[in-house]
């Protein structure tokens, strides 16, 4: 593993669990004493954290670490309702019975984890849930970039500490898929999983937009 690998995994875990914040400038000289390490291979993992969407870099400010903002969290639930209803079409194709075994088990894992608190791990399974069906149109483009997406999701989530409270909902959701594809009823699938994402990306920008009013509420009322 190169050096420039391995500073960019520092950073990606600062990242995620929030050592730095968006919005927040990151100065080279003190973050390469902090790590011990030249400022090359820093520049270079933080470069790839800019093309990645992660950080942001102007001639003036250097780098800083983006806010997502609710439009952008929004834009990223299109863009998986139009990269997964693309996949799930060929997903029927190619899906043998073991590969339904695969996604039965990962139902039964979800319902268990939706009679407890929710968690991280309800989030992650749900996403798996995802990748396993974009893996199976054969098309490891379209897992990568998931993948990626997922990613900025899980860190806006985290950052907001928000609550997803559609764990029942969401289940039967899956299971609508699932049955679909059982089927091999294209069209079902298709519409169910669509549905689904719309349902989850309505919830959330809900949340978002929830946990904006209030703090434009406080804001006012200190002013």
């Amino acid at each position: 593993m190169t050096k420039t690998i391995q500073v960019y995994n520092i950073l990606r875990e600062f990242i995620f669990q929030n050592q730095i914040l968006p919005g927040e400038r990151i100065y080279l000289e003190s973050l390469s004493k902090s790590l011990n390490i030249s400022p090359t291979p820093l520049r270079e993992a933080l470069n790839r954290l800019v093309q990645e969407g992660f950080v942001a870099h102007n001639s003036n400010r250097g780098y800083t670490l983006r806010v997502m903002t609710t439009t952008e969290v929004e834009k990223l639930y299109d863009f998986c309702e139009a990269l997964e209803t693309y996949a799930v079409e060929r997903a029927v194709s190619n899906m043998t019975q073991s590969d339904l075994t695969d996604l039965q088990e990962n139902l039964t894992r979800y319902k268990k984890s939706i009679e407890e608190n929710y968690s991280r791990e309800r989030f992650l399974i749900n996403n798996q849930f995802h990748l396993k069906l974009a893996r199976l149109s054969r098309n490891e483009i379209i897992v990568e970039n998931l993948g990626r997406v997922f990613e900025k999701l899980i860190w806006k989530w985290k950052l907001e500490n928000i609550m997803q409270g559609r764990g029942p909902e969401a289940y039967h959701e899956h299971m609508a898929i699932y049955t679909a594809l059982e089927m091999r009823d294209v069209p079902g699938a298709i519409t169910n999983l669509r549905t689904h994402i719309i349902n989850t990306k309505n919830s959330v920008l809900r949340m978002l937009n929830m946990k904006e009013d209030l703090f434009a509420k406080a804001v006012t009322r200190e002013e």
